[in-house]
């Protein structure tokens, strides 16, 4: 009698073979040098993965020119750890497939859960590895799908949360950016469960999986267990209505994120600052949505619903008032009609350096970003060069007008705390002291004493503004 082949793993090997084939050619499209991308399977040593590891390397046979590759964590939470890693070093051996194996510790900390904690530490060790357009393999299944909605809605979700896993998502690392892919995320746990005794896999089990602390055992084994009693006969095909749910949330999200694009770009002064005006000019509730799609553009950090709600409350405050919103590492402020998102907490510098030719020295600006000054010297003529340390090819360069007798016997000075120093803004102006200009400019009142100025002797010959050089008019 001829064995059926089941409709799921088909829809597996198509899943990879859309993935992993368009990462591999669109790489050898885009790089030369680097002309091929490298498919990782991540392997914890568990059914779902070992499950995951089986159908791509026996589907890989038919692309021996594909990249392929086992990558395990070891989290060395457990004192089965090393086993763990011993077994899934010895399954890629079984495959001849190359495996790299990485150790992390994990420290618990606060107001963070294990869960996540780890998943960060994972992340951090494979991004290690992969080279720009790699692919990561992951073995999440329906039911894991189905765990993970249940646990957003009951933590108050909106339609993003309740989408749920994507089956193709992207990672980015610095300069790296990797895909994740979910080949198993349509495929029930018991379909893998009688793949893996019928091809005769072995599998290790993760004994922290019974401990309902962890939210999600508590769902699966006190929950589920229950309510599986009854979905056969009151709930017919209840996991597939579930995901058709998350499938339906997603398509709505994508939909409401193309029209919030298009209406961020007219809020938007730059990516890390947005007008208050043109912001507040729509309604409460787009808002909200806007400000939490700036932010997911700007960190994978985002901030909860009742930061985002007082956010919008400090959006009535007075201009002269400048309110500050912590969350996580970032900071959120707001001055004049300028709205400012800081990636961490702004801490004032004190400066006072002699800058040798070709010599830079580091600052920042009024976004807590690190921007280098340098000056050059030819004969009389001083040329102040800026740069951002994040965008070194985005410089501004102000040639100082005017001749300096004995100019590199001269000591050029960088300072800052320049309030009460006087400034000319223009040729034909009056000279004002620089806290007067500061409040005219709109100049952020946390950045003021952090502006440098750029002093030959004791004469003043400009400073800088947040990414700005502006010359003393004297």
């Amino acid at each position: 009698m001829a064995i059926v082949r089941p409709a799921w793993l088909t829809s597996v090997e198509h899943a990879l073979e859309e993935a992993c084939l368009t990462a591999s050619e669109s790489c050898q499209l885009q790089s030369k040098s680097n002309p091929q991308a490298t498919i990782w399977i991540a392997c914890s040593g568990g059914l779902d993965s070992c499950v995951l590891l089986d159908i791509t390397a026996k589907w890989s046979l038919q692309y021996p020119d594909l990249a392929l590759a086992v990558i395990h964590v070891n989290h060395q939470l457990s004192a089965n750890a090393t086993a763990w890693q011993q077994h899934v070093e010895e399954l890629a051996k079984s495959y001849t497939l190359k495996c790299v194996s990485k150790r992390v510790s994990v420290t618990i900390q606060a107001r963070s859960s294990l869960e996540s904690q780890a998943r960060d530490a994972r992340y951090k060790a494979m991004f290690e590895s992969f080279s720009n357009e790699d692919v990561l393999l992951l073995g999440h299944h329906l039911d894991d799908q189905v765990e993970t909605i249940f646990l957003r809605l009951l933590r108050g979700s909106g339609p993003k949360g309740l989408a749920g896993m994507r089956p193709k998502t992207r990672r980015l690392s610095g300069m790296t950016g990797i895909n994740l892919v979910r080949p198993l995320l349509s495929t029930a746990r018991t379909d893998l469960e009688n793949y893996a005794r019928h091809n005769q896999l072995r599998w290790v089990t993760d004994e922290s999986n019974q401990n309902v602390q962890y939210d999600r055992n508590m769902l699966r084994h006190k929950w589920f267990n229950v309510a599986q009693q009854y979905w056969a006969e009151r709930w017919p095909g209840m996991q597939r209505a579930i995901a058709r749910s998350a499938y339906l949330c997603d398509q709505q999200q994508t939909t409401l994120d193309l029209l919030l694009a298009e209406k961020l770009q007219h809020v938007k002064i730059s990516p890390q600052t947005l007008s208050k005006s043109t912001l507040i000019s729509h309604p409460k509730a787009l808002q909200i949505c806007l400000l939490r799609y700036w932010f997911e553009q700007l960190t994978d950090e985002a901030p909860s619903a009742a930061v985002l709600t007082e956010m919008q409350s400090a959006l009535t405050c007075e201009n002269d008032r400048s309110p500050i919103i912590a969350w996580g590492s970032h900071e959120w402020r707001v001055h004049a009609d300028t709205i400012y998102f800081l990636r961490h907490s702004y801490t004032a510098k004190s400066v006072y350096a002699v800058l040798a030719d070709d010599q830079y020295l580091e600052c920042q600006d009024d976004l807590g970003r690190s921007i280098h000054i340098s000056c050059q010297f030819i004969q009389t003529t001083l040329t102040i060069t800026l740069s951002r340390q994040d965008d070194a090819a985005n410089q501004e360069r102000v040639l100082v007008p005017g001749g300096l007798n004995n100019l590199q016997a001269q000591s050029v000075i960088i300072t800052n705390q320049l309030s009460d120093c006087y400034f000319t803004a223009n040729a034909k102006g009056k000279s004002r002291q620089l806290k007067r200009w500061f409040k005219e400019w709109k100049t952020p009142p946390w950045y003021r004493n952090d502006v440098v100025g750029v002093f030959v002797d004791d004469t003043l010959l400009a400073i800088i503004d947040g990414n700005k050089i502006k010359l003393n008019r004297i």
